[in-house]
């Protein structure tokens, strides 16, 4: 299970693809259904242009991959489970899980 949806949750969703993810289950649970590249300013301010938004459907479309558009509501590591924010989710037990939140810019 694949908790994000930018760049560190994408980069282990292919590296799962690279290991042989297609016999297994993936749940990968972003808080979008797009994904915004470069993820913060610092591109832009050296003229890399604007941000491009991509879908993730098609990045993470790998045989038994899922993605459901919602956020980490908690995680029980005793169970081990996990729950979305807007709903539960079928099947939320995990035998592996990546939180890949990202990260904030804020002010320095």
């Amino acid at each position: 299970m694949i908790r994000g949806g930018g760049v560190a949750a994408l980069e282990t969703m292919l590296a799962l693809r690279d290991l042989g993810a297609r016999t297994h289950d993936v749940l990968v649970i972003a808080p979008a259904n797009r994904v915004r590249l470069p993820a913060d300013g610092r591109p832009r301010a050296v003229a890399y242009g604007p941000a491009q938004h991509y879908a993730l459907a098609p990045i993470i479309d790998t045989p038994g991959a899922t993605l459901l558009a919602d956020r980490l509501a908690w995680v029980d590591r005793e169970a081990p489970t996990t729950r979305a924010h807007r709903r539960p989710v079928s099947g939320s037990a995990y035998g592996a899980l990546r939180v890949a939140l990202g990260a904030i810019l804020g002010p320095h």
